[in-house]
Formats: C-alpha cells, structure tokens, sequence
C-alpha cells in the first residue's frame, strides 16, 4: 500500500488566532495529522500562508513542522497554489483556513491541474467560516467542507485517521 505524502497548508492570516498568543485548534489539528502521516512513513510539506508563505520543504522532521505551523504572518488570504503542483504525489493535501481565498481562481486551476496528474491526489480544504468559491473549488475537485473551529478540528483529526491509519 502506497502512504500518501501529506501537503499541510495552514492559513495565518489576520483573522486567524495567533498560535503564540492563544490556543489555536487549526494548529493543534496540524500537529496531530502530521503526527499520524508521520507514524505511516509519509513525508510532509507544511505550509504556513497569509499575504506570504513559509514552508518545510519535503521532510519528516516533526520539530521543523511544528515550528513551521506556530508561525504567524497576520497578513490576507492569498493561497500558495504554485506548491500544490510540486511533484511529491500521490500526496493528500490538507488547506485549513478560515475564509476565502484572494487567488480563489487560481487555486481551483491548480486544484484541476493536481488531480489530473495523478488519481490518488487528494485536496481537502477545511473552512472555518462559508467560502464563496466553495463550489468552484469542489468541481475543481477539492472536498471543501465548512464549520465552526471545532468541527473543523474534529474533521481534520477524522480524515487524518481515515487516511493514515489502516
């Protein structure tokens, strides 16, 4: 059995809770499907974005990750859709955001661009609050899936046991 490699995208925009001054449950549901893709021998891109991005790189080296996700821009939403396309596949990317996306368009293209590459690429974008762009990004080919923090948290930690644990 091929282990997807995992694309962590966690949105640090403004509106999102600054992980160093408060408890962060999009953080925490970061740390913990890393962990799992981690115990499966996959490897793992974190990805922190806002107006900006930072990223790990390909690695499974947990302590660069878990500082990559506590990192805070404060910046817009503006997707790093060019990372999506690095090669890495089949991968299962995981975007946990609160809101829209500047680069929504974008985005979807990528999106199309990523799964007709290979079948066992998979997005799944958690929102915080409603997207606009929700159906365009689902018939791009992303599952989008709406929320409270909470359900959003529960969800994330749903998908990492239905995809990195068997």
């Amino acid at each position: 059995e091929v282990v997807p490699n995992l694309e962590l995208y966690l949105d640090s925009s403004g509106s999102m809770p600054n992980p160093i001054e408060q408890m962060s449950l999009p953080v925490l549901a970061g740390f913990v499907v890393a962990k799992k893709a981690h115990r499966r021998g996959a490897t793992i891109n974190a990805t922190n974005f806002s107006g900006s991005y930072e990223s790990t790189g390909h690695t499974r080296d947990l302590k660069k990750i878990f500082d990559y996700l506590v990192t805070y821009f404060e910046g817009g939403t503006s997707f790093p859709e060019e990372m999506l396309l690095e090669k890495a596949d089949p991968k299962q990317a995981v975007i946990i955001t609160d809101g829209e996306f500047a680069n929504a368009r974008e985005v979807a293209e990528a999106i199309k661009e990523l799964k007709s590459r290979n079948s066992k690429n998979y997005v799944t974008i958690y929102a915080i609050n409603q997207m606009g762009s929700a159906s365009h990004l689902r018939n791009a080919g992303a599952e989008v899936i709406c929320g409270t923090t909470t359900d959003i948290f529960k969800k994330v930690l749903g998908k990492a046991e239905e995809v990195y644990t068997r």
